[in-house]
């Protein structure tokens, strides 16, 4: 029995951090506030850029402000705040090696994340998991909020690579058919 080489593309996780993202800021309104109420969030994100031994996270948290005014309306304000991540990862390198040669590629070191917080480019598929996303908020003044912001993310990048194995050969297959003669 022998063997023979088959080239595989294989899927290797490459790098998965978790991070986290603290923002302090504070926010203007547009009319006097008595009582701010729960606020609502939510993230996207936008494009990972891949560099030697890093990754930039960029998108936006939007807040929505919900509070009472003087008359007791309840109002609220949507506000954009942008965020970028540096994210160090020690070892990774954002080449590609293709072809029976094996040869090395720079590749488009910017992926576009989609709304189901994934991306692919040239063998390189980005997956984003949001675990946290939370804001803390109190009246400084009668217009003005100040607010502490976390999120926390684990970002997954993976990469197809090419890989020659020896596979053994299949086994011969005999057929044995009896005729008899009639």
């Amino acid at each position: 029995m022998g063997t023979f080489k088959k080239t595989f593309k294989m899927f290797n996780v490459e790098a998965e951090e978790q991070v986290q993202v603290f923002l302090e800021r504070t926010e203007m309104l547009n009319y006097n506030a008595v009582e701010l109420l729960d606020p609502v969030l939510s993230v996207t994100f936008d494009r990972v850029i891949l560099l030697k031994d890093k990754a930039i996270v960029q998108g936006n948290i939007y807040k929505n402000i919900i509070y009472k005014d003087e008359n007791f309306f309840v109002r609220h304000e949507i506000v954009t705040i942008p965020v970028t991540a540096t994210v160090e990862i020690p070892g990774f390198n954002p080449t590609v090696t293709v072809g029976r040669a094996n040869r090395a590629v720079v590749t488009n070191n910017v992926v576009d994340i989609g709304p189901d917080n994934q991306g692919n480019t040239n063998g390189f598929d980005i997956q984003i998991f949001v675990k946290q996303l939370t804001a803390f908020q109190r009246l400084i003044n009668a217009n003005e909020v100040e607010e502490k912001i976390i999120l926390d993310f684990i970002l997954k990048i993976s990469k197809f690579d090419q890989i020659d194995l020896e596979i053994p050969a299949p086994p011969r297959v005999f057929e044995f058919r009896n005729v008899i003669d009639p």
